[in-house]
């Protein structure tokens, strides 16, 4: 998110204000790698005679 904002504003405490958002958002926890689940390796396939 830093990254993205940093191209077009900036402030003296913007990236702990960013750090701070991010922790608090909830959207953003459950979006973090490592709070996602490994995908597995998926349904097996059936061969079709």
């Amino acid at each position: 998110m830093y990254q993205d904002l940093k191209k077009t504003f900036s402030w003296s405490s913007m990236k702990r204000d960013i750090a701070e958002y991010v922790t608090a958002c909830l959207t953003c926890q459950k979006a973090k790698v490592e709070n996602q689940k490994p995908r597995g390796l998926g349904d097996p396939v059936m061969e079709v005679r």
